[in-house]
């Protein structure tokens, strides 16, 4: 078995609400991923984004929906024992989160 290393991946979730259109809000949740190297750790990213969209009625009785827009990074950590799939940061910004991700040739994992 190839050695397996730790990424940390920043995923883009962008909060859309039914209704008029409101302010943007992102939430940027950085992730721990082990693989065996940087395309398996973006595969991993992305199904972790996929998994983490959900939605919810308000108060107001309008859906709320998070929707997985990307990754704004993807880098190895020197880290041993962190656990697969932790969320270790999460901050919500108000940049479109067309601004926030980043395409593959630009993660620091792939030698931005």
């Amino acid at each position: 078995m190839q050695n397996q290393a730790w990424y940390i991946a920043i995923l883009v979730l962008e909060c859309d609400v039914e209704g008029p259109p409101a302010e943007p809000l992102v939430d940027l949740q950085l992730r721990l991923v082990r693989a065996c190297d940087p395309a398996n750790a973006l595969r991993s990213a992305e199904a972790m984004g996929l998994d983490s969209q959900h939605a919810y009625l308000n108060a107001e009785g309008e859906e709320v929906r998070w929707v997985f827009r990307g990754l704004h990074d993807l880098r190895a950590t020197d880290d041993p024992e962190p656990v697969h799939g932790a969320e270790v940061y999460s901050r919500f910004d108000s940049q479109p989160a067309t601004d926030l991700v980043t395409s593959r040739a630009q993660l620091s994992a792939f030698g931005r």
